[in-house]
């Protein structure tokens, strides 16, 4: 169990490790992005954050059980869809959607979701883009 705990976390690692470097060529525009399941009309953009604790530390109280400090991150997460018309049910649906996530400041989350969007479409300025937030200070 621990050996597969340890190649996830190694995993995890490579991953952000990747996303940061793509992050950081978009920004710095030494590459264009590579599109994948491009989306040509409009394009959603949700965002959202939930609590998340995380353990700092542990200690053994008076008793003699094991206690955890804890303290609590915002792990915000982002969903990047095309937007279609069903006519038969005549309404709006979301499609083919594709995600990113982080448990880190909203200055460093936005970066992410950009890099997602601009792989998502060839050029962002001339697509509808609507984004849904529901309108904490962060978003």
């Amino acid at each position: 169990m621990r050996k597969a705990l340890d190649m996830d976390y190694e995993l995890g690692r490579r991953i952000e490790q990747k996303r940061q470097k793509e992050i950081k060529e978009v920004f710095d525009r030494q590459r264009p992005m590579e599109t994948e399941r491009e989306i040509e009309g409009t394009m959603a953009v949700s965002i959202d954050a939930t609590k998340v604790r995380e353990k700092q530390g542990e200690y053994v109280d008076h008793c003699g059980k094991k206690r955890y400090k804890t303290r609590f991150r915002d792990a915000k997460i982002g969903a990047i869809s095309e937007v279609r018309w069903d006519p038969g049910r005549s309404e709006a649906h979301c499609s083919g959607s594709s995600y990113v996530g982080g448990i880190e400041h909203a200055d460093e989350f936005f970066p992410r979701v950009r890099v997602e969007m601009n792989r998502r479409t060839h050029n962002c300025e001339k697509i509808r883009i609507v984004f849904l937030g529901y309108g904490a200070p962060w978003n």
